[in-house]
């Protein structure tokens, strides 16, 4: 926005004040005809004058004003085309964190139940080997049976170990994609269950999905949509350059630097109208010209590409939903 801010400032005359003063080390000479300045003489002898003075100073108001300059108002297209892709690519991210946030919500609601799961298995096992050691010690099992207990037991809780790693990995990632920092801990509630989670996401049908009306086909022809301003803000490059200028100032003329005499000071102003017309001067852009020619070409070739990947995976997802759904309800 401050740069389209900036572009649009470009159309505002340019006003400034300027102050110069100038010492002449050497004072340039002048070849003129004398009999010029003699009434009736035909002399063609030329005499070198000397025009100018050792100090000169100047003061003055300039201002100037383009009537017509394409490069400004290609300009700010070309930024607002930028600000307008610069909005999707902010849309994308918003989706796009949104999407990792819940993943990470999810995570944790999978790693608290195996959690769960866990603790259980591992109470459960301690009861098993409490057991299984009573029985070997009344003779009622052989050592073999009491180690394969112990073994099991560490099992569960290596498993149940494991667990508490993952659940606390997973509670730290959401917090990232939240946006908290890590030293905020990981000391809150997740208000889901698995039960609750699946009955949110097991409902609804999926409707028909156009890849033409998302945010990524969206930004493709913004994209495509700069390019060609580019050439075109080119091409405007070979058309003239209408402005008007003026300046107000006074100049001072003198052998001696006395600045505060206002008898040597004399005014200047002048208004003009300024048409510059490129000739060979930027010939260099035509190759500019090709460059972006080519730039669009390939660009849509890469958003076909794009968008035929993009149906792919479309139909991968949907397709892979309905499978997981199905397992999920039989698990």
């Amino acid at each position: 926005q401050e740069q389209l801010s900036e572009s649009k400032l470009k159309r505002a005359p340019q006003i400034y004040g300027r102050y110069d003063i100038q010492r002449n080390l050497v004072i340039p000479t002048t070849l003129v005809p004398l009999g010029e300045f003699i009434p009736g003489s035909t002399s063609e002898e030329l005499t070198p004058i000397k025009f100018g003075t050792n100090w000169y100073s100047g003061a003055g108001i300039y201002g100037s004003v383009k009537i017509f300059d394409p490069s400004v108002g290609g300009e700010i297209k070309e930024r607002k085309a930028l600000l307008e892709l610069s909005d999707v690519d902010r849309q994308i991210r918003k989706i796009d964190l949104v999407t990792e946030t819940g993943k990470a919500y999810i995570n944790s609601i999978l790693a608290l139940e195996q959690l769960k799961f866990a603790v259980e298995d591992t109470l459960n096992g301690r009861v098993r080997f409490n057991e299984t050691r009573l029985k070997h010690e009344k003779g009622l099992l052989k050592l073999t049976d009491l180690n394969q207990s112990r073994l099991d037991l560490n099992i569960t809780a290596s498993r149940y170990s494991e667990s508490e790693k993952i659940f606390s990995e997973s509670l730290k990632t959401l917090l990232f994609w939240m946006g908290f920092s890590q030293e905020a801990g990981t000391d809150f509630i997740l208000t889901d269950t698995l039960d609750l989670l699946i009955e949110k996401l097991g409902s609804g049908e999926e409707s028909s999905y156009r890849f033409e009306n998302s945010l990524t086909h969206k930004r493709n022809q913004v994209q495509d949509q700069i390019n060609r301003i580019r050439l075109k803000n080119t091409k405007s490059g070979f058309l003239p350059v209408v402005s008007l200028n003026g300046y107000y100032s006074g100049d001072y003329y003198q052998n001696q630097l006395h600045i505060s005499d206002g008898r040597y000071w004399f005014g200047n102003s002048s208004v003009n109208l300024s048409v510059r017309i490129p000739l060979t001067e930027g010939i260099d852009r035509t190759k500019k010209i090709s460059q972006y020619k080519y730039q669009i070409e390939a660009d849509e070739a890469s958003f076909a590409s794009e968008l035929n990947q993009k149906s792919l995976e479309i139909r991968k997802a949907i397709d892979n939903l309905a499978f997981f759904r199905k397992e999920a309800v039989r698990k």
